[in-house]
């Protein structure tokens, strides 16, 4: 397949451009960045520089046959071939020994906007994570005339089992054949318990998140922007902290001490020095201040679901793994934590949820959904979170998805 995409791929580079937009630049520099520059476009006109001629077909029929006057997502993921380089997600498999998650797709996100009959290539990783069929869809070759299409729906987990909050997760569905707006859930989740009586209502469907551990689940960018010379030292002791019912000790305190995160005194802990403020702090650096946000920057910006609970501990100048600070520079006034606050909002809902009324202060449902980064609406509501149907497919579906080999 590289010896033919290679004289194909100069027209896709010319049809297809890449986007200038900085809030999608905001999105990729942690992984994409050069010296002197927030974010380096090479890769991406790489990737664009390998599709094959049906690929780019198949993209510059959106806006000129599938959907005229109209503007559409389209998402292709890509299993990377057995010599690429795999990258640290900076997660584990939800198992007992805590097993390391390498990537093993690209993710690209097409803009085929019908307005102007363009396509532009606006967000693409190497940090993707899509487990083996059938949690999974099999692949396409690359070259296939018609590949299978898949529908991306974002999921109103206000419905979801007790205890997975109201982070977005978007759920991949087939469409049905025969005909209407209706599609059907990719299964291979855990199982959803009815949190009143205790009853498996139904399987959960398999969905496409960050900022976890996944089982079964397709994970996009990494979860950490740890030091990239050191990252699977970091990597090694989140796995023990993992391992430990995500309990912080003194041992691990020490370990992300001699990783580099310095102390003014060069303090050492103890199994007892666990309420220590310093003992604290490197936590904090370790799990919140090291997060990677591309993720939420994703879901706002590309997908276009407005934030409805705050983060207090973004660092948004936290977005390269080539460079380490030695301290943690922690707020010491309340005007840089209110900063702090307003800086960054969350799609997170358990920081919005009222545990002893058992809701929360703002509804799931089509009032969520606004105008991307890019100017448009992607959807008009959420898909429901249990059953294994997927009702008014092209109103809930925010991007069409393809899936293809190496």
């Amino acid at each position: 397949m590289d010896e033919q995409s290679g004289p194909l791929t100069a027209a896709a580079d010319s049809l297809i451009t890449v986007t200038t937009k900085p809030e999608m630049h905001r999105i990729m520099r942690h992984e994409f960045s050069t010296l002197g520059s927030d974010f380096n476009p090479d890769p991406l006109h790489a990737y664009l520089r390998t599709l094959t001629t049906q690929q780019t077909q198949l993209l510059m029929s959106y806006p000129l046959e599938k959907y005229p006057g109209q503007q559409r997502l389209v998402v292709f993921i890509t299993l990377l071939d057995q010599t690429a380089t795999k990258k640290l997600m900076c997660a584990d498999l939800c198992d007992t020994p805590s097993t390391s998650v390498l990537s093993n797709a690209r993710f690209a996100v097409f803009w085929c906007n019908g307005t102007k009959n363009t396509v532009e290539l606006v967000c693409y990783t190497e940090e993707f994570y899509l487990p083996k069929p059938p949690t999974s869809p099999t692949p396409n070759r690359r070259d296939a005339a018609k590949p299978t299409v898949y529908k991306i729906s974002a999921m109103r987990m206000s419905e979801a089992a007790a205890g997975e909050g109201f982070t977005i997760w978007n759920r991949v569905s087939t469409v049905d054949k025969g005909g209407g707006d209706v599609g059907t859930a990719i299964y291979g989740g855990q199982s959803v318990k009815d949190p009143e009586t205790g009853v498996i209502t139904a399987k959960a469907p398999n969905s496409l998140h960050g900022f976890i551990n996944t089982k079964g689940c397709w994970m996009l960018f990494r979860n950490h922007n740890w030091y990239k010379e050191k990252q699977a030292q970091f990597m090694e002791v989140y796995q023990e902290y993992r391992r430990n019912n995500s309990k912080w000790t003194g041992k691990m305190a020490n370990e992300v001490t001699d990783l580099g995160y310095g102390d003014a005194d060069g303090r050492r802990y103890g199994e007892k020095d666990i309420d220590k403020p310093g003992m604290e702090e490197l936590r904090r650096r370790f799990l919140g201040w090291e997060k990677n946000f591309a993720y939420p920057w994703f879901i706002r910006d590309v997908i276009g679901i407005k934030y409805f609970s705050k983060y207090e501990w973004v660092n948004e100048d936290n977005i390269y793994d080539s460079v380490q600070l030695e301290r943690y520079p922690a707020p010491k006034t309340q005007d840089e934590v209110d900063s702090m606050l307003d800086n960054f909002h969350s799609l997170d809902g358990r920081r919005k949820y009222d545990q002893r009324k058992k809701q929360a202060p703002f509804k799931m449902d089509g009032g969520l959904w606004d105008d991307n980064a890019l100017g448009f609406s992607t959807a008009k509501d959420f898909a429901a979170f249990a059953g294994n149907k997927t009702y008014h497919l092209e109103r809930s579906s925010w991007a069409d998805l393809y899936v293809y080999d190496a």
